[in-house]
């Protein structure tokens, strides 16, 4: 059977005497007690996710644009790709027309995003991709119900946060 529970054990520094002038103290277990391994996954999926969001990207992102990848992160960290790249692709969206491309669809975005200079030939590629997966994600007759895929979602993540970088890094 699968264990289930992490084991954790709580012990007290405790003063145990003096021994000529200097304090001396001992270990003392006070208890044991277990947390379902569950509850440890998904506090350590949101601690990085946050803290991976504080690392990676500049700080002129906008709020909206920052949910939204936090919320792709976040689907990532669970193993929900198809959410992931989905996220993501709503994060490029909004990061495209935050710099001001015409709202449009997002394919065209990209394009006039690469006319203006916000992205060069290869970045714009990328940005096609995770435009790619993220509709994978979001439009069953588009995949034709093939799931993404980790490495998909991955990819989808680390093009965006380097678009991001790009976007928001400029003076």
């Amino acid at each position: 059977m699968v264990k289930v529970f992490a084991t954790f054990e709580l012990s007290l520094l405790d003063y145990a005497g003096t021994f000529g002038t200097q304090k001396t103290y001992d270990i003392r277990n006070t208890f044991a007690f277990e947390v379902p391994r569950l509850y440890i996954s998904a506090a350590m999926a949101q601690w990085a996710a946050s803290y991976g969001l504080e690392l990676a990207l500049p700080k002129g992102v906008p709020e909206r644009v920052l949910r939204d990848y936090d919320e792709a992160v976040r689907a990532f960290n669970v193993g929900a790709y198809r959410a992931s790249a989905c996220m993501a692709r709503r994060a490029l969206q909004q990061a495209l027309e935050d710099k001001g491309v015409s709202r449009d669809n997002l394919q065209r975005e990209i394009e006039e995003a690469r006319e203006k200079k916000l992205l060069d030939g290869a970045q714009a590629n990328l940005a096609h991709g995770v435009r790619i997966f993220g509709n994978y994600g979001a439009h069953p007759t588009e995949d034709l119900l093939e799931p993404v895929s980790e490495d998909d979602a991955k990819l989808a993540l680390t093009v965006l946060g380097q678009i991001l970088k790009k976007l928001y890094s400029q003076p």
